[in-house]
């Protein structure tokens, strides 16, 4: 059953130090236009996708992070994805980062995106964060503006797991 969350636009500030969306906005990712393709959708806070059934669960995960023409001088950036299984108290059990994107951050628009399957329980969350790190000067901030509408997307693909029953077997017929 495949889920599609798309996400609208968010901006925070990074420095050479570098840091998470989460840790600067003390949330993950925002995901506020739920698509439901089939099956259960279970959204909380607008970024935790609740995992309805025991199964296995993909998530895919692209963004898009906009360039800053205006910023005065050319910086490098170092930027992935990260998707994270977490309990229901928001304790990470798993989590799998996405390729690392280095690019100059004020001419290009960049993508990044992640792709885990994890073996997940009734009520554990899945969730996306966004890492990004300023490179060289030290002490500068860089205004982080993530682009919407589809240029953020986070899809959910599940297989639950089907319960089975034990069928008796007459010991003799073995």
């Amino acid at each position: 059953f495949p889920v599609t969350i798309q996400g609208s636009p968010s901006t925070f500030t990074i420095n050479n130090t570098g840091g998470t969306f989460s840790g600067t906005t003390g949330d993950f990712l925002p995901y506020f236009q739920v698509i439901n393709q089939g099956g259960s959708v279970n959204v909380v806070n607008n970024c935790r996708y609740i995992c309805p059934f025991v199964g296995s669960y993909t998530v895919i995960a692209y963004i898009a992070r906009a360039a800053n023409p205006t910023f005065p001088t050319p910086k490098f950036i170092r930027q992935y994805l990260t998707a994270l299984r977490l309990d229901s108290t928001d304790t990470v059990i798993e989590s799998v980062n996405g390729p690392v994107v280095n690019l100059i951050y004020n001419t290009i628009t960049a993508y990044s995106y992640v792709s885990a399957t994890f073996t997940c329980n009734v009520g554990d969350k899945l969730v996306i964060d966004f890492y990004a790190k300023g490179l060289g000067q030290p002490n500068v901030n860089l205004p982080i503006s993530l682009i919407g509408g589809n240029n953020v997307q986070f899809t959910v693909l599940f297989q639950p797991f089907l319960p089975t029953t034990l069928t008796p077997v007459n010991i003799d017929d073995v």
